[in-house]
């Protein structure tokens, strides 16, 4: 609350103070000001789905208006990071049907071992399968992404997955396949999803035609790899 006003209150204020100072026009004001207050406010609470969910209607407002003017509004009352933290918003988007892309498995107890030692057909030992709604990457569908925004998120998310990439082998530093599968169950499930979901999301990064530049897709392609080797070594320990 700002003085007893909400935010949605205050958000919705600021767009016509932000419209009338930059000079557009009313009718596109009551077109604009719903979605562009609910987008102020989520970016104010900085909340993920709130934001992508405020921009999706903010689209289908301003395409029924003038693509400047409703741009030029969005600026003026997001400022010149608006579309920044559009695309870091859906960057970040996960998918509702897992947890970073993976699920426990169900036919081992997420344990990786059935009856008198033998290994999981399903998970093939590691405790832990792909979840079939995002392949595996745990990101939301990449067909929620709206075009005008597709290879910055894209370029986001990659910068995102070489970051923790680089973070996954300075803590496996110095560990053998043997010793990490010596861990505790819990302990060595949360490694072996951290890398399933790494080499998931590489192969679908280095797939996207987004991606454009063709030897950046080949060294995702051999950074998976190895990844998978690492995963396949893992399930005979």
């Amino acid at each position: 609350m700002y003085g007893g006003e909400s935010i949605e209150d205050s958000s919705a204020v600021a767009v016509r103070d932000a419209a009338h100072d930059s000079g557009i026009s009313p009718a596109i004001v009551d077109k604009l000001v719903e979605p562009l207050a609910h987008l102020r406010k989520a970016a104010h609470e900085k909340k993920t789905e709130e934001i992508c969910a405020a921009y999706a209607a903010l689209r289908r407002a301003a395409a029924e208006v003038d693509r400047r003017e409703a741009l030029a509004l969005t600026g003026a009352v997001l400022g010149r990071s608006a579309m920044d933290l559009v695309v870091s918003a859906y960057s970040h988007r996960r998918c509702f049907m897992c947890d970073g892309g993976t699920v426990l498995c169900e036919e081992c107890d997420h344990t990786g071992r059935l009856a008198y030692g033998k290994t999981c057909p399903d998970c093939e030992g590691l405790g832990v399968v792909e979840c079939g709604f995002c392949r595996g990457t745990g990101w939301a569908e990449r067909s929620s992404i709206p075009a005008e925004i597709a290879p910055a998120v894209l370029n986001r998310q990659f910068n995102h997955v070489k970051t923790v990439l680089r973070r996954v082998i300075g803590a496996l530093a110095g560990f053998t396949v043997a010793q990490i599968g010596r861990l505790q169950p819990d302990k060595r499930r949360t490694v072996v999803a951290k890398l399933m979901q790494i080499e998931w999301r590489i192969e679908d990064l280095a797939e996207s035609s987004a991606m454009g530049i063709d030897e950046e897709r080949v060294r995702l392609g051999a950074i998976a790899q190895k990844i998978h080797a690492r995963l396949e070594m893992l399930k005979e320990h």
